[in-house]
């Protein structure tokens, strides 16, 4: 579960950020981190978990300097150990946002899950502070991630095991992120079985060379070149997956998907998606911070 935010604090943002293809692509997702984080004040600690998450985090750390941040720090776990020997404390609560990178999320929770700089992330981000997961493992910052999922050639589009679920950190619990270089032609049945399991979550799927930011008033924006599917299950009456075979065909009635482009908003309190003439309309509104946010 998300940390209880202190008297006098707010939740800080959140930024999923999927694979990236070019190095352009790479520096413009990373810029939108870097000015939530604080710009040229910025202090930064980018944390690279595994071989593909360290090299990715050093590029990260390497931009961040170029661009002039105040501090910039790296730390590479590539086992539990490292995780658990960290000061987390003395080299993370100092920092204005912190960067997570790392391609595989049952990586991440089982190095992370548990540990001190997993608690103090959390804690971070309940008083202000900046979180980013960059990658195909972002989802490990929400409380429900899509571990895996089993399918065969001729299995239906909707089946319970379509999806596995595995803990996460818990810095949301009100999504799950599906952020796979496979794009989301593929994740909108993943994303329909996970709603159709729990449809209080509601469920985004990131194109490559694209992000999210989840701000504290419950309204998500996208960035970069592609798009987000969010597929929101406010509006079901019915899902029969608890009732159906491991691979036998579902149903689901009434989900509602949204596929929104740079600059398009979701807010999860009120279950609507908006343009960004739209959302620049309803400026004052978005600044009203909700009480369930996160």
């Amino acid at each position: 579960m998300p940390s209880p935010v202190p008297a006098g604090y707010t939740r800080g943002p959140i930024l999923f950020i999927g694979a990236a293809t070019t190095d352009t692509a790479f520096a413009s997702l990373l810029q939108r981190f870097w000015n939530e984080a604080g710009a040229y004040g910025s202090r930064l600690l980018v944390i690279g978990v595994g071989k593909e998450g360290r090299r990715v985090a050093e590029a990260a750390a390497a931009l961040f300097a170029e661009w002039e941040s105040e501090s910039v720090v790296t730390a590479v776990l590539e086992t539990r150990a490292d995780a658990l020997a960290l000061d987390a404390s003395s080299r993370m609560e100092h920092a204005t946002g912190v960067l997570l990178a790392g391609d595989d999320s049952l990586q991440l929770a089982g190095i992370l899950g548990g540990t001190a700089p997993a608690q103090v992330l959390r804690r971070m981000n309940a008083q202000s502070k900046v979180i980013c997961a960059l990658g195909a493992g972002a989802s490990i910052l929400c409380q429900h991630m899509l571990a895996g999922a089993r399918t065969t050639g001729a299995a239906p589009l909707l089946h319970r095991d379509l999806v596995q679920f595995a803990p996460g950190m818990g810095l949301l619990n009100r999504i799950v992120i599906d952020a796979s270089p496979a794009g989301v032609a593929l994740s909108l049945p993943r994303l329909l079985t996970a709603v159709a399991h729990n449809p209080f979550i509601v469920g985004v799927g990131i194109e490559i060379d694209t992000g999210i930011v989840v701000y504290p008033n419950a309204v998500m924006e996208v960035f970069g070149v592609g798009a987000a599917l969010v597929v929101d299950g406010a509006q079901i009456a019915h899902a029969d997956l608890y009732s159906s075979g491991p691979e036998s065909a579902a149903s689901l009635l009434g989900a509602t998907v949204h596929v929104l482009a740079s600059g398009c908003t979701f807010n999860y309190d009120t279950h609507q998606a908006a343009t960004p003439a739209d959302t620049e309309s309803d400026a004052p509104a978005r600044a009203v911070v909700s009480k369930s946010a996160y």
